[in-house]
């Protein structure tokens, strides 16, 4: 990216064939997906088993594109803030 921390990654989002368009920056993104037993599913999960998910975890982090301040080692740190939630993907699962 274009900013001070070198984290930063453009977040896509796409709604089905249409081009992909920039809706913010973050630092990290990361999906989980449970079965029923909440077991963890490989990710990409494949088409044939997107029925089986039972629960999605989703883990983002944003950080400021300026640097907060350095340490003693001089490693730039930045301001961050970190969102994670479970959730039951549907209320219309299939049991």
């Amino acid at each position: 990216s274009a900013t001070e921390n070198p984290d930063d990654r453009f977040l896509y989002r796409q709604e089905n064939s249409a081009t992909p368009e920039k809706v913010g920056m973050v630092t990290r993104f990361n999906i989980k997906y449970y079965d029923f037993q909440n077991d963890t599913m490989p990710t990409p999960v494949s088409s044939s088993d997107l029925i089986n998910i039972g629960i999605v975890e989703i883990t983002l982090e944003v950080q400021s594109p300026y640097v907060s301040f350095v340490d003693a080692n001089g490693v730039k740190r930045f301001a961050s803030a970190m969102w994670k939630q479970t959730r039951l993907a549907s209320q219309n699962l299939k049991r």
